[in-house]
């Protein structure tokens, strides 16, 4: 199989059976989870706040990209990449 026809293949299974489900939307997403914010993750993992902002964060595996949504809107200052295996 050739590497189109990989991609292809999960192109079409995103298209599918999206994943996660939830819609992607134009505004920021509903609720606020900690997690998704990089400044109160490195706090409560680090004990401290973060020499600097602006950051690269990646979002491997990042499927349909609604988690990487929360990403962009939780974390303004840094700059948010999605990736998808085989795409």
């Amino acid at each position: 199989m050739s590497d189109s026809q990989v991609s292809a293949a999960v192109a079409k299974l995103y298209d599918t059976y999206p994943f996660p489900p939830e819609p992607i939307l134009d505004e920021p997403p509903p609720g606020y989870n900690w997690r998704w914010n990089w400044l109160a993750a490195y706090n409560f993992c680090m004990g401290r706040k973060p020499q600097k902002q602006d950051i690269r964060i990646l979002d491997a595996g990042c499927g349909s990209g609604v988690g990487t949504e929360y990403l962009v809107h939780l974390n303004p200052q840094a700059q948010v990449v999605g990736r998808s295996p085989g795409i």
